[in-house]
């Protein structure tokens, strides 16, 4: 029996996951840009703030932590208002890195937030 007549294109499982993988991606993307949006509409110029206040926790840090951790000092102090969605942190995350203010490393430490979830641990940026 030939395949090609019923168009079948045999996949690899290696393939699957990497389009599984990168179809996940897109969509975590798609909800950063939202929940940040979301926030400016809100609160405007929240992002903004909370990279800054990124980038001075990251500027006094001698060691590892996870977002987790800097949100829970960040989260509390009165120069940043309350985010209106918190997955906006994950925008602010990945601005943090691409500026340099944060260096996301290979270590991972678990997350109350998520369950005992192994979460990314970060260091300080060259540029923070």
């Amino acid at each position: 029996m030939n395949a090609d007549l019923f168009g079948y294109q045999p996949v690899s499982r290696r393939a699957e996951r990497a389009r599984a993988a990168s179809d996940a991606k897109a969509r975590a993307e798609l909800g950063m840009q939202r929940a940040h949006s979301r926030n400016e509409r809100i609160n405007a110029g929240w992002c903004g703030m909370a990279l800054h206040a990124l980038r001075q926790f990251a500027r006094s840090q001698v060691g590892l932590w996870t977002i987790e951790q800097a949100r829970s000092v960040l989260e509390g102090s009165p120069e940043l208002p309350r985010q209106t969605d918190g997955r906006a942190w994950g925008y602010v995350t990945t601005e943090a890195i691409k500026h340099g203010y944060i260096v996301k490393t290979k270590q991972t430490a678990a997350a109350a937030s998520s369950n005992g979830a192994l979460k990314p641990l970060f260091t300080r940026g060259a540029n923070a």
